[in-house]
């Protein structure tokens, strides 16, 4: 299932650049699906249980989350959305527009609690004390803080996001086991039980198809992301009109740094999609913010170059 999943996604990435994925490129595909699933984990999970508590359902995997704290729920959710940002995304985006919210939304933490000690503490029967006083307030602040760096993070499609934390409501009424009906699936015949299956694997392999042509060229490859690596080519002295015919720009000799291979001629920078031992692909630009994009691929033959040198290690 993991190989599919990554076999999906990766083609999905690579596709949108007008190439295919290797069918055994066992090891990247491993990684692409170990990673797809952290995140799913991560915000499905946590919508799957708000979705279960807040509805209600007697029905479903998460039918008994009622019994869960709300408190450490949310406190929990807090935690891992900010572990994620800081492990996939690096906390990137506009630092001025994040810290701006992050003091909007402290202003707000503040006035709730000010409105609560001055007008509130002394009637704590009033509906509206129990309101601002309940204890689901500061973990819900807390979640807002974490998520307001993932939201505004320039590495973040909100697409995804806001389809995997629903990821568990949309499936389970695809399967019919959501409030809106009142199927009993152990008694259903084995067709409609193969039709309503055939259903929930189409939203998450839909899931997964989006995850690779949305979300997964902007996650670093260190933890099992697409990200198109920045590099510099050295090509064998056999293919020294290839650069030229493909448009490359030759990097000035005084802006490498001496190492043994400073006497040879490095063109790029291009970017890296995937390289293996019969071809490499990447891409001819030097805007980085269109690379999660659609734009067309240069494949070339392994054996042309002579050296790879990462700009980023």
């Amino acid at each position: 299932m993991l190989y599919t999943f990554g076999f999906v996604i990766w083609q999905s990435h690579l596709s949108k650049h007008g190439i295919t994925a290797p069918s055994v490129w066992k090891v990247e595909f491993f990684s692409a699906a170990f990673c797809y699933f952290v995140l799913v984990v991560t915000f499905a999970i946590p919508g799957a249980l708000l979705f279960a508590r807040f509805t209600g359902s007697k029905r479903g995997f998460f039918a008994d989350s009622s019994t869960i704290s709300m408190t450490v729920l949310l406190c929990v959710f807090a935690f891992i959305v900010g572990r994620v940002d800081a492990l996939f995304f690096r906390n990137t985006g506009e630092k001025e527009t994040i810290n701006r919210a992050l003091f909007c939304l402290l202003i707000v933490a503040f006035v709730h609690g000010l409105i609560w000690l001055i007008f509130l503490k002394k009637k704590p029967d009033l509906r509206i004390s129990k309101f601002f006083s309940h204890s689901s307030w500061l973990p819900l602040y807390l979640l807002g803080l974490s998520f307001v760096s993932l939201i505004l993070s320039e590495k973040v499609n909100g697409q995804f996001l806001i389809s995997t934390i629903i990821l568990y409501s949309t499936a389970t009424n695809v399967s019919g086991l959501s409030l809106g009906f009142n199927l009993d699936w152990k008694i259903l015949p084995a067709p409609v039980k193969l039709l309503l299956g055939a259903g929930v694997c189409i939203v998450f392999f839909e899931h997964a198809r989006s995850f690779g042509e949305n979300q997964f060229s902007t996650i670093p490859q260190s933890v099992g992301g697409g990200e198109p690596q920045e590099a510099l080519l050295v090509f064998e002295p056999a293919h020294a009109d290839l650069p030229l015919l493909l448009g490359m720009k030759q990097v000035p000799k005084r802006s490498i740094p001496t190492t043994s291979l400073s006497s040879n001629t490095f063109y790029g920078p291009v970017y890296i999609l995937m390289h293996s031992e019969k071809e490499i692909a990447f891409l001819l630009t030097n805007n980085v913010s269109v690379l999660s994009n659609i734009v067309p691929a240069t494949v070339i033959r392994s054996d042309a170059l002579q050296a790879i040198r990462f700009v980023h290690p």
